[in-house]
């Protein structure tokens, strides 16, 4: 009878543990959320920063408590992480936190590119011009596995930046997006994925390679020059499928039996190298004697 008829603060008086765990079960409810943070807000523990996390996003004084959890948060995480958390709850450190950017700019001083663009890539639509050199700087250095894997992210960091930045380094990066992609998917998907970068870099000598390839697919008479990109691409399996092709349909020419020795050898693979350069070398004899 007296948990069920007496206030929060009458129970609290008596029983202070019961109180704090029913105004956490029903924390979604005003009146508990407001008893239980005047619980939690007597000590600075990690259970208020959780409480406080749990809603920031929603609140509109989150940024007025921003310093005061902050404080509280570096007790129990560095400032990189904490930033990290503040922006898994969409809490844009680069606005809370004066110091935002010049921990940053320490990051990528000690090589953390890709901790780095955690901290940013939600946030580039509202990163200022004078971000634009980290920005950069993390496009660059970022490993081409961990772009694939924020690519809907690194568009907008590239959208972001201006046309003087996206100079030719940007051709040997897409390239070795491609060269992962095509280990993964066929040729058309590829391509697909990579037309994004276009409406943002549309002269890219990769992505009219790879445009080239697709249109080659659909013709057996040029089986050569398709393997030939693959090779580039460093596609070894499907560039020998392509000139095994060729050696099919043009059993005395010895260049695509060269062309799959190379890429064997490519491979590692010594002795199938070495079988096919024989035979390029019998063909090379016969065709020399006639």
């Amino acid at each position: 009878h007296f948990y069920h008829s007496s206030s929060l603060p009458e129970i609290q008086a008596k029983d202070p543990f019961f109180v704090e765990l029913h105004c956490f079960k029903n924390r979604s409810k005003a009146n508990e959320r407001i008893v239980l943070e005047e619980i939690l807000s007597k000590d600075d523990t990690v259970d208020g920063l959780l409480l406080w996390l749990e809603t920031s996003d929603k609140l509109q004084t989150a940024n007025n408590s921003i310093e005061k959890y902050t404080g509280i948060a570096l007790r129990f995480v560095t400032m990189e992480e904490w930033m990290l958390i503040l922006g898994k709850v969409n809490i844009n450190p680069f606005q809370a936190l004066p110091d935002s950017k010049s921990m940053i700019k320490k990051m990528l001083q000690t090589g953390k590119y890709e901790q780095a663009a955690l901290c940013l890539l939600n946030f580039i639509d509202d990163l200022p011009a004078s971000y634009n050199p980290i920005l950069l700087t993390i496009w660059e250095h970022s490993n081409p596995k961990f772009v694939l894997d924020h690519f809907d992210e690194f568009i907008k960091l590239l959208q972001h930046l201006p046309n003087s930045e996206k100079t030719k380094q940007f051709e040997q990066k897409v390239f070795q997006l491609a060269e992962i992609l095509l280990k993964e998917f066929d040729l058309k998907t590829v391509y697909e994925k990579l037309l994004p970068i276009t409406k943002i870099i549309p002269n890219l000598e990769v992505i009219r390679k790879i445009r080239e390839m697709v249109k080659l697919l659909d013709d057996p008479d040029r089986m050569m020059e398709l393997g030939d990109y693959y090779a580039e691409f460093k596609q070894f399996d499907q560039a020998i499928d392509c000139f095994f092709w060729e050696m099919e349909m043009q059993p005395e020419n010895p260049s695509p039996v060269r062309k799959i020795s190379k890429m064997y050898q490519s491979k590692g693979l010594v002795k199938e190298a070495s079988a096919y350069q024989k035979i390029f070398a019998q063909l090379k004899s016969n065709q020399e004697t006639r």
